[in-house]
């Protein structure tokens, strides 16, 4: 995947476009970690979704 984004973006001419989807991609990826990392720390300390 980031070696399609590396050459998609290689034949791009507007570079801002290519620095406005790495920015969001990245928000994205933040995000998804963020929220990944606090959902296990709630199973791990509260035991949601446990039988």
């Amino acid at each position: 995947f980031i070696l399609w984004i590396f050459f998609f973006s290689r034949k791009m001419e507007n570079k801002q476009i290519d620095y406005l989807a790495f920015a969001f991609l990245g928000l994205l990826s933040a995000i998804a970690l963020t929220t990944g990392y606090l959902g296990t720390q709630l199973v791990y300390v509260h035991g949601v979704g446990t039988p």
